[in-house]
């Protein structure tokens, strides 16, 4: 089954797919996603996350959901490893 990633703004949808990894463990995926969507609206403010900077950060949550899930006991990575 493929997974998609989408939101939804004022100026449209968003989709990406998801990324293909080696699973480990997938706790913490939901809470990953999260935390890079709340960097993005601490730095570009709630309606600054549109458009490209939408799409730039969903495709950093899903990145760093995918490293999460290859790791055991939801280890989420540091920003150096996403920059």
């Amino acid at each position: 089954m493929e997974r998609v990633v989408r939101a939804v703004s004022k100026q449209g949808d968003v989709r990406l797919t998801g990324v293909h990894i080696a699973l480990s463990d997938t706790v913490g995926a939901g809470d990953t996603v999260g935390a890079v969507l709340l960097e993005s609206i601490a730095k570009y403010g709630l309606d600054g996350l549109c458009g490209d900077w939408l799409f730039a950060t969903l495709t950093r949550a899903v990145r760093a959901a995918a490293i999460t899930c290859s790791r055991a006991g939801a280890q989420p990575p540091k920003a150096s490893e996403l920059d």
